[in-house]
């Protein structure tokens, strides 16, 4: 562990004066600049996140903006390190002299139950990189709010430190005006696990169609104690908390080697198992420990650290935050997607199920489909059926084939509609749909609180061909999570994917 930060007054400075000219991503060892063409007005959120195993260290973050004033302020967040290290710091422009109103927030976490931390806010002379406080610095609380004296215009950065004494934690921090232009600028510490996923973040209000430009800071930015290339996802977020995908900047900093991997790291989910079992009652003969554990807790005894639950992110990432146990998920689009966060993979939600077909929609979770692929080199030498059961799904109409009830004719529509913008989907392979059972629940073992409308006939088809006969294709059944083959004219349920591959 380190132990000492950098200066950040030169970065500070540097991320306010670089100048972007970038229409596509541009990256070297120590950052990478992006553009994006936001089509309206509205409330955007830009997450940073580390790959699984990824060297943790300091981040930054410049969200530049071209024209009209970013009215309303500003929401960031980052990990907060321990005993005083590794500062967060929120930095951005006034137009001119203006109060600010101020709300930080420290996040709780299994290892750090304080709320308190130290707060300032320092103007920096642009000329010579010098900072001077204007406003603290203090001990807070979280959730305190503050409204600093009027600031004159110019450049300024919040500071946030934990106190000498605390483990390392999260915060977050709310910057409300009306003088503030030219976007802002945040960082901090990141790591892949504090407070779920070690997360950074920065919540911006964009006035006007613009194209705005992104610079992300790590590694050689901050000499030995950068972080490694995170990845960067942008999201529109409407007014009831819904966020909708704009652009995800994907991660190099490990290799891609996996059918399903998302920031180049082969990453796959864990089973979601957080409990163990043992066959021998607990003993404690002769002053010996116990040997067996907990079926619980799954934190001591020798036949319990050899399990399952022990292991994995459901070991590491068990906090059920963003899903159950080690699963991490996020809703896109008002929730009719939902974005694996291990795997990368987007799927398909399904709509309705009050248990008739056809008649919720075209993605009614009570619809069933024939298994019908006419390409050769994904059919295992055999089309399937592509009318074989009629009317079990919505919109069939008898010799149209685009309405048939065919996983290949689904794809086709759903696609032509563009779901949740996007017009990539597919047949998940049998691997990718089993990534999403959840292991430690039976008769519905899948998170239905990301995924909804589960149907009580839960066996949906994968896209991929059974080896030993053609006329055979694979299914995930999601009571229980077995895997299975059965012939291609029955008819199941069909959940699509995109990314990956």
């Amino acid at each position: 562990m380190k132990n000492k930060h950098p200066n950040l007054s030169s970065f500070v400075l540097l991320l306010f004066l670089f100048s972007f000219g970038h229409s596509q991503a541009n990256c070297d060892a120590s950052s990478c600049s992006y553009s994006i063409a936001i089509e309206k007005a509205g409330f955007y959120v830009s997450t940073v996140r580390l790959p699984l195993g990824a060297s943790e260290g300091f981040w930054g973050l410049q969200v530049k903006t071209s024209s009209g004033k970013n009215a309303g302020g500003f929401n960031s967040g980052a990990v907060l390190g321990e005993n005083g290290k590794y500062p967060g710091f929120t930095a951005f422009y006034l137009s001119e002299p203006e109060a600010i109103d101020i709300t930080a927030f420290k996040y709780t976490t299994a290892s750090s139950s304080s709320s308190s931390f130290n707060f300032g806010i320092k103007k920096q002379n642009l000329a010579t990189g010098e900072r001077s406080y204007v406003y603290g610095p203090f001990e807070t609380t979280s959730g305190q709010k503050h409204q600093t004296p009027i600031l004159e215009a110019g450049f300024y950065v919040s500071e946030v430190f934990s106190l000498a004494d605390s483990p390392r934690g999260r915060f977050g921090i709310t910057l409300n005006g009306n003088a503030f232009t030219g976007g802002v600028n945040i960082g901090g510490w990141i790591d892949d696990k504090t407070g779920g996923n070690g997360e950074g973040f920065a919540a911006f209000y964009i006035p006007e169609a613009q194209t705005v430009d992104f610079k992300l800071f790590f590694g050689q930015s901050y000499g030995e104690f950068g972080s490694a290339q995170p990845s960067l996802n942008v999201y529109y977020q409407n007014s009831e908390g819904n966020r909708v995908l704009q652009q995800a900047f994907v991660s190099s900093a490990l290799p891609v080697d996996d059918d399903i991997s998302f920031d180049g790291t082969p990453r796959l989910n864990d089973t979601g198992i957080t409990s163990g079992r043992y066959d021998l009652p607990e003993i404690n003969v002769g002053g010996r420990p116990n040997q067996y554990g907990s079926d619980n807790t799954c934190t001591t005894g020798k036949i319990i650290i050899a399990q399952d639950c022990s292991h994995g992110r459901d070991a590491t990432h068990n906090d059920y935050l963003d899903g159950i146990a080690g699963f991490s998920f996020s809703r896109i689009d008002s929730g009719r997607c939902v974005q694996d966060n291990v795997t990368g993979l987007m799927w398909e939600v399904k709509q309705g199920g009050n248990g008739a077909r056809g008649d919720e929609g075209l993605h009614d979770a009570d619809d069933f489909y024939n298994w019908y692929d006419t390409n050769p080199a994904t059919n295992g030498g055999a089309d399937g059926y592509a009318d074989d059961d009629k009317d079990i799904c919505y919109g069939y109409q008898s010799g149209n084939p685009s309405t048939y009830c065919n996983t290949q004719a689904y794809v086709a529509r759903v696609n032509s509609e563009g779901w949740c913008g996007y017009k990539d989907w597919r047949m998940p392979n049998r691997e990718e749909l089993r990534s999403i059972v959840t292991y430690a629940q039976y008769s519905l073992a899948i998170d239905r609180w990301y995924f909804p409308n589960i149907s009580s006939d839960i066996d949906y088809w994968s896209g991929s061909p059974y080896a030993y006969d053609s006329n055979d294709a694979w299914f995930v059944s999601f009571y229980g999570g077995y895997s299975y083959y059965r012939s291609r004219h029955g008819y199941l349920h069909v959940r699509l994917v995109r990314g990956g591959q």
